[in-house]
């Protein structure tokens, strides 16, 4: 009888594993079966990371619009500190503003980070650092941006544990984002609807 028991354990565990029942079935409220047919909303991005970027910081921008028949959500947070604004951009890619979505290859990216916390002869500052992934149709776009170069004096001058901070906060706020939209709704399978380019 034991056995039989163990038996059905194993086949259980293995069921639920091929089948996806090891994986986060949360669903997003965001997600639709297929994908994001709109943005999330700008609560998606996590406010106490914001906070730690630049201080008590308010939203400045939370609206929507249209590119290309994409609906996009465009997202502005502004503080006092040296972080001047953190921009946040979600573009749900579609063919046509009521057409089906495009998901060429389904799936989280990975993030593709650039900035620009540069150093020059007798300065040193830190200008910005932007981050990108998708999450099927979602493109996203993370740019925070240092407040503009000053003349200061060298004692003044920003230090690259500055530069370093700033570029580790960013990905952990784009991580943080990330995380979050990848969850997939268990409504259906997301495939492609338009062969990958």
């Amino acid at each position: 009888m034991v056995g039989l028991l163990v038996a059905a354990e194993v086949a259980l565990g293995v069921l639920l594993v091929a089948t996806g029942g090891d994986r986060d079935t949360t669903p997003n409220p965001w997600r639709t079966g297929d994908g994001y047919r709109q943005p999330p909303p700008c609560s998606a991005l996590d406010r106490e990371l914001v906070h730690r970027l630049i201080g008590p910081g308010k939203p400045l921008d939370d609206r929507s619009t249209y590119e290309d028949d994409d609906p996009v959500r465009l997202c502005q947070f502004g503080g006092p500190r040296d972080v001047d604004v953190i921009e946040l951009t979600m573009r749900s890619r579609l063919i046509g503003r009521f057409g089906p979505l495009e998901i060429p290859s389904p799936g989280l990216t990975p993030l593709d980070v650039s900035d620009n916390l540069t150093s020059q002869e007798f300065r040193r500052y830190f200008d910005w650092v932007v981050v990108r992934f998708r999450v099927d149709n979602l493109d996203v776009l993370l740019n925070v941006k240092a407040r503009p170069s000053l003349p200061r004096t060298d004692k003044e001058l920003p230090t690259p544990e500055n530069a370093r901070v700033l570029r580790d906060n960013t990905m952990a706020l784009a991580q943080d984002l990330a995380g979050k939209l990848a969850v997939r709704n268990r409504v259906r399978p997301t495939e492609p609807t338009t062969p990958p380019r």
